[in-house]
């Protein structure tokens, strides 16, 4: 794996977790009597990206209070590289998408809130962290490509991690 690879996803791993505050956007609509965590659960299951670089897997399940957990590890040869658990939460009517990277951020999760739920598209932003403040997810049949974009460095940065259902 090359170092630059290595590096974008160490800056990622560390752009997760550093201190972030939840933001005043605009909700979105919700129809009556279905939550946004249900219309979320296409994301239950495993998702992997397996390539040269080493194997990226993400896992949902549905916890007993009805929010979606993720955990996700990125792992070179036998080494893990990059440790992440997700909750989705909706508390209110609102839906937030808690990241907490392993060993970043005191143990404590940086809080991104949904302000888009299409079909299958989610986008969850934060404008206050410093990289990333948007956080999408698109479900397209046996796939699901996670985005993280902002600015980086002064610059507008994006990075994809396409994955297949296992």
């Amino acid at each position: 794996m090359n170092t630059q690879v290595k590096t974008t996803l160490f800056l990622a791993a560390m752009a997760v977790s550093a201190c972030g505050n939840n933001t005043e956007k605009p909700e979105p609509e919700q129809p009556e009597g279905e939550s946004q965590l249900t219309k979320a659960e296409w994301l239950i299951g495993r998702w992997e990206n397996n390539s040269e670089e080493g194997n990226l897997s993400e896992t949902w399940t549905k916890t007993e209070d009805g929010s979606l957990e993720a955990k996700t590890y990125f792992v070179i040869g036998t080494d893990t590289v990059f440790r992440e658990h997700v909750r989705l939460e909706e508390k209110d009517g609102v839906v937030s998408y808690l990241a907490n990277v392993s060993g970043q951020n005191g143990g404590s999760p940086v809080a991104f809130k949904m302000t888009k739920m299409e079909g299958h598209t989610m986008v969850f932003e934060n404008p206050n962290h410093d990289y990333p403040t948007m956080i999408t997810y698109v479900h397209k049949g046996d796939s699901v490509i996670a985005e993280i974009s902002g600015n980086q460095n002064g610059k507008p940065a994006k990075e994809r991690f396409a994955m297949v259902r296992k």
